[in-house]
């Protein structure tokens, strides 16, 4: 879609953008896009982006589409 695309692009270094485009991927797409998801949400809580560093917390702590992490 062409507006995913342009959001994408004026996201590359805006963490609210990338965790809105992580979580709309997670959320409209098949399993096979989840790593495109988590790609996202990685890069907006790298960023600092609170709300993207619980998400990732939670794909972590239940292995949605990663190896679960005990730690």
């Amino acid at each position: 879609d062409e507006s995913i695309k342009r959001y994408k692009q004026a996201g590359k270094s805006h963490a609210p953008s990338m965790y809105n485009i992580g979580s709309l991927i997670d959320t409209t797409s098949a399993t096979k896009s989840r790593n495109e998801a988590i790609k996202y949400l990685t890069k907006s809580a790298e960023l600092g982006h609170v709300h993207a560093q619980i998400k990732m917390a939670q794909i972590y702590l239940n292995g949605i589409g990663v190896k679960i992490d005990k730690k």
